[in-house]
């Protein structure tokens, strides 16, 4: 609503405004007026503002994945309703179409049979909304060039590619791919003292979306021959798991990265030919 006013919008970023965020005396005022002096001098740390069909698009893909989060609620209480009523269930998925039937006719004593046919009623209703909701978004992906290049990457469906595209924005904002990990949060920290420099944890201060899909997708592109393969197993041996997926995670992202700024198909990439 701002911007269709005319107005020009500066988004500071949080975590490098630290000026305001280290004073002892902080109202909404002084605050304001902070920025608005760090603007004037042209030092303000400015964060990216996405244009509107980016926004409408993160919108939508935040809203799928607060609905799929409280169906993993509703999920657990319902869990919760069985424990406290003695049921022990051997299925691999519980809230399957076989599981679902039976959790509808099981024995159970009212009060507990009350409680979890409103949470499968829940489940049911949810998982037809994140239904309708999949296909709003494969409505909003296409004839979207940017979506059938990360479409190429083995393991990442419509709404991986969504994400990755919403979330980037644009990629050659960034100027190399090491710039787009730091904004993904999925680089070392650095502690340097002196001559001496040590590498630790991942930060974690960056878009913990990025950082979360690249994670889920790794595995599935890892079961097809590529470069990501390689790198994941190579790790594997030497690191373990969470080290191979994370760092397997920064690779893809590099990859990607080079994807979205030279238009280049996944299978085209060089180092899959190797």
């Amino acid at each position: 609503h701002i911007e269709e006013k005319g107005f020009d919008i500066s988004l500071a970023h949080p975590l490098k405004t630290r000026l305001i965020s280290e004073s002892k005396v902080k109202t909404d005022k002084i605050d304001a007026e902070s920025l608005a002096k760090l603007l004037r001098l042209g030092e303000l740390p400015k964060a990216h503002v996405p244009d509107a069909h980016i926004r409408k698009l993160r919108g939508i893909i935040r809203h799928r994945l607060a609905l799929v989060k409280l169906r993993v609620k509703v999920k657990n209480l319902a869990h919760s309703v069985l424990h406290k009523a003695g049921i022990t269930i051997e299925l691999t998925n519980i809230f399957g179409v076989s599981g679902m039937q039976f959790l509808k006719e099981v024995p159970l004593k009212p009060h507990h049979r009350f409680a979890l046919n409103h949470y499968l009623s829940l489940i049911e209703n949810i998982n037809s909304l994140i239904d309708e909701t999949n296909a709003y978004i494969e409505n909003q992906a296409r004839n979207i060039p940017e979506i059938e290049i990360l479409n190429t990457i083995p393991g990442i469906g419509t709404y991986s590619a969504l994400l990755l595209y919403a979330e980037i924005a644009d990629a050659k904002r960034f100027p190399d791919a090491g710039k787009l990990c730091r904004y993904a949060g999925i680089t070392s920290s650095v502690y340097q003292s002196g001559n001496t420099e040590r590498y630790g944890h991942i930060t974690k201060q960056g878009n913990r979306l990025i950082r979360w899909i690249l994670v889920q997708c790794v595995l599935k592109t890892a079961m097809h021959p590529n470069a990501v393969r390689r790198h994941y197993y190579r790790l594997l041996k030497r690191k373990g798991s969470k080290v191979a997926k994370v760092a397997s995670a920064r690779k893809l992202l590099t990859y990607i990265h080079i994807m979205l700024t030279h238009n280049v198909k996944f299978e085209d990439l060089r180092v899959n030919s190797v």
